[in-house]
């Protein structure tokens, strides 16, 4: 919904630092609301410590069943308790000994912390907002076989949505497609009108709008090309990314990096959902959520000699030309015999694979739209049939105009500089070598080795809790999440090594909070692995 709207919304994580609050089991909701509320406010204020700087929202749905409903509504703010072991048949009996009326009416309400700034320069009495959004219906009377849905798992097989049917509608919210789900959303009603507040008091910018249009001024000569790579797998991506990387300044954005972000945002970093099964559900369903994530840190981050590989759906590369108005895309597709592909995946030895599972995953990238990139975008196909510097030199020798125009040093922004923290991770792990990955603990002690500087382990993982990021890759060893540098975060890390003007800037550690929990964290690689999904 953030998304959609303009607003960049951030998880707190409830299992860890602060982030559970207090739930009275009462029917009311204006007092559960503000109970509720003013228990997330002392968390919010532990993990804030003194600074009342940030705005938090805090969001509870209800439901009410009219034919249940007589004296107060059922379930009400209760439905979460009230589903477990409720089944469509049992929910009939209640309905039928009632009077047999199946409408209902879902709601959603979002509490929205006001910081004390905010609030006396708007003149607010209150330390919170409250909106609310709802949705009439009516209760099914014959279960859907439904099955989970991969990128959107909200609308779910699991919870009340599978029984409700929004007005308008002859299948429950969960078997809607996204973009009819949204126009009965009860949540997105609500966060709806968050937006439009925080937009007019100047806190949001209008979604939608493109990154970066520009007029084209004849003195100012336009930033190069986008390089994107596309191909099967070893085909070579990642390698002819990694040397335009080191050989020529550019930056690398590998795409499954970010396909892997969205995956963790919905699935959590062990969830039961294969990637792969993800990632064609979202390039069917969605195939702008990896381009527009690429292209945000592109323009955020003022990048100007680009590098994009692992794109497999012609819509992603539709996507970021229309992000990207004022940068070209040069699109470049690997090619190689599939029986050449496999000797090298045999040959790096990083994962068991065999013929049948190779020609799987290729018939899955050919699914997404693999194969339609190479026939019907025009793009520049180059062989990789013989050794690495061979296709270093065809590409040289084909783009030699492309690679002459990157004699500029991009600069790393004040923006850039801002997020210390993030920064001094993806040195630390760089500089700590490519094959280990290191939880938070180990983290801060290599920020200190490798950089001289003091981090709180809390801070680093605080960092990793309350977002996934496409610069680290994950792995769970012993219940405890560790890390090390993505494609993505080496490129990102080179960058910050070359940038003449880039520098840290020291920093009092936060207080210390015994009630701060759990392990994360690890470190770098670099070498090509190959598709991730």
């Amino acid at each position: 919904m953030g998304q959609r709207l303009g607003i960049r919304v951030t998880g707190f994580r409830e299992k860890y630092f602060y982030g559970s609050y207090h739930e009275p089991r009462i029917d009311d909701r204006e007092t559960l609301l503000r109970e509720s509320y003013e228990s997330a406010l002392e968390q919010w204020r532990r993990r804030t410590a003194t600074d009342d700087l940030g705005f938090f929202i805090l969001e509870d749905t209800s439901v009410c069943i009219d034919a249940l409903s007589v004296e107060s509504e059922v379930p009400g703010v209760h439905v979460k308790y009230w589903m477990k072991g409720k089944t469509l048949p049992k929910l009939n009996r209640l309905i039928n000994r009632a009077g047999g009326i199946r409408t209902a009416t879902v709601r959603s309400d979002i509490v929205l912390h006001i910081p004390d700034k905010f609030r006396k320069a708007l003149c607010l009495g209150d330390k919170l907002l409250w909106f609310f959004g709802e949705t009439k219906g009516a209760i099914l009377e014959r279960e859907r076989v439904l099955q989970q849905n991969l990128l959107y798992p909200w609308l779910d097989n699991k919870t009340f949505n599978k029984w409700f049917v929004p007005e308008g509608f002859s299948e429950p919210i969960s078997a809607l497609s996204i973009a009819h789900a949204d126009t009965v959303d009860f949540r997105f009603r609500a966060f709806e009108q968050v937006a439009a507040f925080l937009k007019k008091i100047g806190l949001a910018e209008p979604a939608g709008a493109p990154f970066g249009y520009q007029l084209s001024i004849p003195s100012i000569p336009k930033p190069p090309p986008v390089i994107v790579i596309c191909g099967y797998s070893c085909a070579g991506k990642t390698l002819l990314s990694q040397w335009l990387r080191d050989e020529h300044g550019y930056m690398h954005f590998e795409a499954s990096d970010f396909m892997y972000q969205e995956y963790w945002r919905r699935h959590g970093i062990t969830g039961d959902v294969k990637i792969g099964d993800f990632a064609i559900s979202a390039l069917s369903q969605d195939p702008t959520i990896v381009p527009a994530s690429i292209a945000a840190h592109i323009e955020a981050k003022g990048h100007l000699r680009v590098v994009v590989s692992g794109f497999r759906s012609p819509d992603e590369i539709d996507h970021l030309e229309r992000l990207l108005p004022n940068r070209e895309i040069k699109l470049v597709f690997l090619e190689a015999q599939q029986s050449i592909r496999f000797s090298r995946a045999v040959s790096r030895g990083r994962e068991q694979v065999t013929i049948d599972g190779f020609r799987e995953r290729d018939a899955k990238e050919e699914v997404m739209g693999l194969e339609k990139i190479r026939t019907t975008r025009g793009a520049a196909v180059v062989e990789n049939l013989e050794t690495v510097e061979s296709l270093y030199e065809k590409f040289r020798a084909r783009f030699a105009e492309l690679l002459a125009e990157c004699s500029h040093q991009d600069e790393v922004s004040g923006h850039e500089q801002a997020r210390e923290l993030e920064n001094v991770i993806l040195l630390a792990l760089h500089q700590a070598g490519p094959r280990s990955s290191y939880t938070t603990t180990e983290i801060a002690r290599l920020v200190t080795e490798q950089l001289g500087i003091k981090k709180s382990k809390n801070n680093i993982s605080r960092y990793f809790y309350q977002d996934f990021h496409p610069y680290f890759e994950v792995t769970v060893e012993a219940g405890r999440n560790k890390y090390r540098l993505s494609n993505t975060g080496h490129s990102a890390a080179i960058r910050l090594r070359r940038a003449a003007n880039f520098q840290t800037y020291g920093r009092q550690p936060p207080k210390k909070n015994s009630a701060a929990s759990a392990d994360l964290f690890g470190v770098g690689v670099d070498v090509e692995r190959g598709p991730r999904y």
